[in-house]
């Protein structure tokens, strides 16, 4: 997708038969932001993703599909610029981050971050 993908306040209630409410693998973008509300209740899948600016779930809530030994986000070889997965609560469910990479090429000093 040549542009940013805006899910605020989306809510992903019903899970395919896998438990997975959203599915971006090895997509690309220029940014992704799910956050201000967003819920996905089941898998989200960001697998191999590319995204050139941020990725952004900051206030989201990710909980695993309920009836499946599944994820709640399952990001492997995602690569950003900047990830923020500052959640409303900790996910209901794993978490797989491997290989993922943030590259922070211009990173500045800003109040209340590491740079």
């Amino acid at each position: 997708m040549p542009g940013t993908l805006v899910m605020h306040g989306a809510r992903l209630e019903k899970p395919g038969p896998r438990g997975v409410a959203l599915t971006l693998d090895n997509a690309t973008a220029s940014s992704l932001k799910f956050s201000q509300g967003f819920t996905a209740n089941g898998t989200v899948r960001l697998r191999g993703t590319q995204v050139r600016d941020n990725v952004t779930l900051d206030g989201a809530v990710l909980n695993g599909p309920p009836a499946h030994d599944a994820p709640a986000l399952t990001a492997m070889h995602l690569q950003a610029v900047d990830l923020d997965l500052t959640l409303a609560r900790p996910p209901s469910g794993t978490h797989d981050l491997r290989g993922a990479q943030e590259s922070h090429p211009t990173r500045t000093n800003t109040p209340g971050r590491n740079g």
